[in-house]
């Protein structure tokens, strides 16, 4: 059983440990404290030596999977969207300590974005500010043994440079993915009929950091930006259910 996990440049979470794990656990808090990074780094330390695992982890943040074309949905699992700092996992299970480093791969040559289909006449392309990301490497430290795991981004998504061993735990989650697509589609009309306003006092009531959204497009994805009064804008996605 679980009984600890310290968690370091995951998503939001610069450093957080937590201990005293029972059978059933329940996390509490407001919207967009960081419930759901916590359990995705669960999952993630109980399956590491699995990293395609983050592309699935993309998909339930309702990104596009991530390809060599598209890293920017790989990007989201890393602190503040930069690839700087290794995301760091540490867990006690049974009483092993098992630790995880996920360590981004750059290419060796800058990859072109695609253009972002249907909306891109219309909504903000943003400029791939960050090196793109040609995969992941895993390095898992359990007692005295290490396993390293690569995994690349190809055309088709990630590939693994092993079999993935047999589960130790699984992570289902609760969300109904509402696909970046029609809803940027949404916001960009609210945008051309001047009624943000009424979207904007909606969405306060449920997070009140948001300023406002916009449809916008990174690595030829939709995605819909919301303003945090923060350097840069952040994809709905993060900002919690």
């Amino acid at each position: 059983m679980l009984t600890s996990i310290r968690i370091q440049n995951f998503r939001g979470i610069k450093d957080l440990s937590i201990d005293g794990f029972s059978t059933v656990n329940i996390f509490v808090g407001t919207n967009g404290c960081g419930k759901t990074s916590v359990l995705e780094a669960i999952g993630i330390i109980l399956r590491p030596k699995e990293p395609y695992f983050l592309a699935n982890l993309c998909l339930w943040r309702g990104f596009i999977g991530p390809t060599n074309k598209r890293s920017f949905p790989l990007r989201t699992l890393f602190i503040d969207m930069k690839v700087a700092k290794n995301i760091d996992l540490e867990c006690q299970v049974d009483g092993e300590t098992g630790k995880l480093v996920i360590e981004p791969i750059l290419p060796d040559a800058p990859v072109p974005s695609v253009q972002n289909g249907n909306l891109s006449a219309n909504i903000i392309q943003l400029p791939d500010i960050e090196s793109p990301i040609s995969g992941v490497l895993y390095r898992y430290q359990h007692g005295t043994s290490e396993d390293v795991t690569i995994s690349s981004l190809g055309e088709d998504g990630m590939s693994f440079s092993s079999p993935p061993p047999p589960l130790r735990c699984f992570y289902l989650p609760a969300r109904y993915i509402l696909a970046s697509e029609p809803l940027g589609r949404l916001i960009l009309s609210i945008n051309q009929q001047k009624e943000e306003q009424f979207l904007n006092e909606f969405v306060r009531v449920v997070d009140q950091r948001v300023v406002d959204l916009r449809a916008g497009g990174i690595d030829g994805s939709t995605v819909v930006l919301a303003d945090l009064v923060t350097q840069e804008r952040v994809p709905f996605q993060l900002l919690g259910d």
